[in-house]
């Protein structure tokens, strides 16, 4: 949550508000776990686990997360 919140500078509760509910969305949605085998929380809720190997998308979360934190620099760092 705090990089959306860090990221977005909400100015009132509305906007806070806001921040949260993507956050949690990203989270649950769009954001592979690694203890998931490489699903999304509601995936891996609402599917049946199988034995797929998940070893290239790992590696390409990864490879992708790297790249965003290298393009990401803190200005007060």
């Amino acid at each position: 949550m705090k990089r959306y919140i860090r990221h977005n500078l909400p100015q009132s509760f509305k906007e806070l508000f806001g921040c949260i509910i993507k956050s949690i969305e990203d989270y649950n949605l769009f954001r592979p776990h690694y203890a998931l085998n490489g699903l999304t929380p509601i995936e891996a809720y609402t599917q049946k686990l199988s034995d797929i190997d998940f070893s290239e998308q790992t590696r390409q979360a990864k490879a992708a997360r790297l790249e965003q934190n290298r393009k990401s620099t803190c200005p007060k760092c």
